[in-house]
């Protein structure tokens, strides 16, 4: 599990990987002065392409510009009708992809920014990122929820507090969208010892 609330901006693309817009998104540690930006093209060379099969990473990136923050093949688009589906890019856009099962929640879309939410909303005690916040409260109550109610309610959340970011769901690979978000926190059967 990695989770990132804090800053979040865009450079150029210098790998051309980049298919719309030119610009790569990307974290900005507290010693981005010296070091730099982190880009999602290293992002996801660290925390994704050395993950062998049978691996889960789940990842919630809450910050600004973080819709695509780890390159990942496929994404969820949520229809008018409220149905969901898996769109995945062209192979002339996937370089290299990971045997792992990664799945990322943003913030936002590339082009949007992530808000902070104050102390005592929702439970907290300070404030927080607005999508952190909608990601605690649903995943709570949700416990169980599948990849679609955890993104429907998510937004939902946000809406109803008058926040304008939409998180986004993207993947590795292809998802049902109906499993289980946490798949940890599903019930198992576990034979008696003999």
């Amino acid at each position: 599990f990695f989770h990132y609330s804090g800053h979040g901006s865009q450079q150029p693309d210098t790998s051309g990987d980049e298919m719309t817009g030119g610009k790569d998104d990307t974290i900005v540690p507290c010693d981005y002065d010296r070091n730099g930006m982190i880009s999602d093209d290293e992002l996801r060379t660290m925390l994704v392409m050395p993950l062998p099969k049978g691996v889960r990473l789940t990842v919630i990136l809450d910050c600004c510009h973080s819709g695509t923050a780890l390159d990942l093949p496929c994404k969820a688009v949520l229809q008018a009708d409220g149905s969901i589906v898996m769109k995945k890019k062209s192979p002339q856009q996937i370089k290299h992809t990971s045997e792992a099962d990664v799945v990322m929640v943003s913030g936002c879309k590339d082009s949007q920014t992530s808000a902070d939410i104050g102390a005592g909303a929702a439970g907290n005690e300070r404030p927080a990122g607005a999508m952190t916040t909608a990601f605690k409260t649903v995943i709570t109550k949700y416990k169980e929820g599948s990849f679609h109610r955890i993104l429907v309610e998510m937004r939902s959340f946000l809406r109803s507090r008058h926040f304008t970011q939409v998180p986004q769901l993207s993947s590795e690979h292809y998802l049902d969208l109906t499993a289980c978000f946490m798949p940890d926190s599903e019930p198992v059967e576990v034979e008696p010892i003999k």
